[in-house]
């Protein structure tokens, strides 16, 4: 664990961040 494992976890944080952002903005209303 060093410092390449924490730019994976962050790159994933922020991937993961971004797709359900997108996914919310695609949906009107989610509930």
């Amino acid at each position: 664990m060093g410092k390449g494992y924490l730019e994976k976890l962050s790159f994933f944080m922020v991937t993961s961040s971004l797709s359900s952002r997108a996914v919310y903005a695609s949906r009107p209303k989610p509930f």
